[in-house]
């Protein structure tokens, strides 16, 4: 089976990337496009983020924030900046 061989540069690309990438011929026509699996440089980040000071959420408080702020929406309608900061500390406070 022909291989390629990634070039330092092109590894690079490879190993911060958080996102679909895309293989291009000379002409830039995309011959194949895949997500790689999380990137070192990635998961050291998201390591190093973990460690830092400060409160922390699970998958289930930030559903259960977002039902929250799109329940208030329906009713009270958009909202700005200065009512929503309100509504996280209201949340906040019920939730410590």
């Amino acid at each position: 089976m022909p291989q390629i061989i990634l070039t330092p540069e092109q590894m690079k690309v490879y190993d911060e990337a958080t996102s679909r990438i895309e293989i291009c011929d000379t002409y830039g026509k995309v011959l194949a496009s895949f997500t790689p699996d999380y990137s070192k440089a990635f998961i050291a980040m998201l390591k190093q983020r973990a460690r830092q000071p400060g409160r922390t959420y699970t998958s289930a408080q930030v559903s259960d924030l977002l039902r929250t702020l799109e329940e208030i929406r329906q009713r009270e309608g958009p909202f700005d900046e200065k009512r929503l900061n309100e509504i996280l500390e209201e949340y906040r406070a019920n939730t410590d």
